[in-house]
């Protein structure tokens, strides 16, 4: 079963935590771009508005940057601000600010 399958969190979140992970383990580095929204978009499975807000949050974050016509790529301070925590509570229900995600509807 697929974490997509297991958890009913905000798609973008979902995203937003793969791509996080990616940087964790190593695989995307600081400096180096990520593939183009259009292609991690249909690598994750999920639409390209899924994928933009995704990589805002982690803009967000400090985690990654963008250069318009460039494309986007990990910050270089991510793999500190990793250690540190930042981000490490994507999918635990909390985001920013100490404020609980709610889906739409949810009160």
């Amino acid at each position: 079963m697929s974490q997509r399958e297991r958890t009913p969190e905000f798609a973008y979140m979902l995203v937003a935590e793969e791509i996080k992970s990616r940087i964790e383990s190593g695989e995307w580095r600081p400096h180096r771009p990520l593939p183009a929204e259009r292609r991690l978009a249909q690598e994750l499975g999920y639409a390209l508005g899924t994928v933009r807000h995704g990589t805002r949050i982690l803009r967000d974050l400090g985690l990654l940057y963008t250069v318009p016509a460039k494309g986007t790529f990990v910050a270089p301070e991510a793999p500190a601000l990793l250690r540190r925590g930042v981000g490490a509570d994507l999918l635990g229900g909390s985001f920013g600010a100490g404020r609980p995600l709610r889906a739409v509807g949810s009160e």
